[in-house]
């Protein structure tokens, strides 16, 4: 006797999204893009984003007030001083975030949200669900990465962009002194 298999179904995608308690919109088939149902889906995903960010953004600030100045010891102070600066670093990070939010619900209520900036085409449902603030399509994007925020843009060209000098040393083998390493020396390392 042979032992049925069970019928595996297919798992459904984990999708990451922006804001939590929002599904993705799921397009019918022939459904007109960027209807009225479409536009307030990526609106109420817009503005509910922004809301997320106002409100950690208050708490950054809250947290701030609250915090003593100077604890007594100076360990405790620089710890105190790094975390500081990296949640300031994340708040100012917020702060262009909501920016551009701001600016994809201004294309929203211009009628332009959902169409690439640079050849009018759609950009697709997929790809604003994962990114309701983009602007341009995929193909434009992964043209012109400086443009579309970094995106797939290789790492040295965002390195080189915040430091081009340390680019220019490593390339030229120069010590930040700007002295060059003598042949023995570098026999010697390698």
């Amino acid at each position: 006797m042979t032992a049925r298999k069970k019928k595996v179904e297919p798992k459904e995608a984990v999708q990451v999204l922006p804001v939590a308690g929002i599904k993705p919109y799921v397009a019918k088939k022939g459904e007109k893009y960027m209807n009225k149902k479409q536009q307030e889906h990526f609106r109420k995903v817009l503005l509910a984003w922004r809301k997320e960010l106002e409100e950690e953004i208050t708490r950054t600030v809250h947290q701030m007030r609250d915090e003593p100045e100077n604890p007594p010891d100076p360990n405790d102070r620089a710890s105190q001083e790094t975390d500081m600066s990296l949640e300031l670093r994340s708040r100012d990070r917020e702060r262009k975030l909501i920016k551009k939010i701001d600016e994809a619900i201004a294309r929203l209520d211009e009628g332009e949200y959902g169409y690439c900036e640079e050849c009018g085409v759609e950009i697709g449902i997929e790809r604003l669900e994962a990114r309701p603030t983009a602007e341009m399509c995929i193909e434009d994007a992964r043209r012109n990465p400086r443009k579309a925020d970094g995106l797939n843009a290789p790492f040295l060209q965002r390195t080189h962009l915040r430091f081009p000098t340390l680019l220019i040393r490593h390339a030229a083998n120069v010590r930040p002194d700007g002295s060059a390493p003598d042949d023995a020396a570098r026999r010697v390392a390698h």
